[in-house]
């Protein structure tokens, strides 16, 4: 949200425009497991406008807006952006250990075998059931990007409460 915010209308254009991308991707995926769950095709009209959708856009967009994030490309000057390019162009890139570290409880791996987020010592044995331990950190992080989200996403025009609000906002947030 914030490199879009900071981009110009052509690149948030780009953003909604890779919904076709998207749509392309989650069609093949589906489409390869469908039979084998038992599920029902998409109809040949839903195929042949998912199919159009992402045929008109990348002649329009350009070869790179077929990669996962392509809508960024050419703002970032990157042939195949990674999320870590997008991180960092936004200003972010310092916060990249904090999200690997959120992410591991989440996604599967080594690592996630042997780190809880809500352990106090990591050496204990493994965490059944909820736990506030660990949680000041990441809770501070969502509060700062609920906040910097705050200020992105209202619509002008603004009146002068709000403005001093989302200063305030600002002004808050710790720095690092």
């Amino acid at each position: 949200m914030s490199l879009i915010s900071r981009g110009d209308e052509d690149l948030a254009i780009r953003y909604l425009a890779h919904e076709a991308v998207e749509e392309k991707k989650a069609l093949r995926l589906y489409e390869e497991c469908r039979e084998s769950l038992g599920y029902k095709p998409f109809t040949k009209r839903e195929v042949q406008k998912i199919r159009a959708n992402y045929e008109a856009a990348i002649p329009r967009y350009g070869k790179s807006f077929k990669g996962e994030y392509g809508w960024a490309a050419d703002h970032l000057q990157i042939v195949e952006p990674r999320f870590s390019d997008l991180q960092s162009a936004s200003g972010f890139g310092r916060m990249r250990s904090h999200y690997r570290m959120a992410s591991q409880n989440v996604h599967a791996g080594v690592k996630e075998i042997r780190f809880r987020l809500g352990l106090l010592r990591q050496d204990e044995v493994m965490l059944a059931g909820p736990s506030n331990a660990g949680l000041e950190e990441p809770g501070q992080n969502a509060a700062i990007t609920l906040s910097q989200l705050t200020v992105v996403l209202p619509q002008a025009p603004f009146d002068l409460d709000t403005l001093v609000k989302m200063q305030v906002l600002n002004l808050v947030q710790p720095t690092r």
